[in-house]
């Protein structure tokens, strides 16, 4: 799980987490906080930047909501479920 929002970072930090981890636990599935503060830009660059990283998979989570991501085209779409 990589807290890009707590610690104030960016994507490339995200980046950086993602590549110490799939190299020292290969298979694993990165997790990312998509809550407040993190903004839709900001997941949409942390996807990009993991794409390359790690291909077994990405998890998102949202404090307090239920999250789907849907891949569509070249774009990851996100739908906030909770009413």
């Amino acid at each position: 799980m990589i807290y890009a929002g707590v610690y104030i970072k960016k994507s490339d930090w995200v980046g950086e987490l993602a590549g110490t981890s799939s190299a020292e636990f290969p298979g694993a599935v990165i997790g990312l906080e998509c809550s407040e503060p993190r903004t839709a830009g900001d997941i949409k660059g942390d996807v990009e930047v993991l794409s390359d990283k790690n291909k077994k998979g990405l998890c998102f989570f949202r404090y307090g909501k239920i999250i789907l991501a849907r891949q569509e085209g070249e774009d990851t779409v996100l739908f906030n479920t909770y009413p």
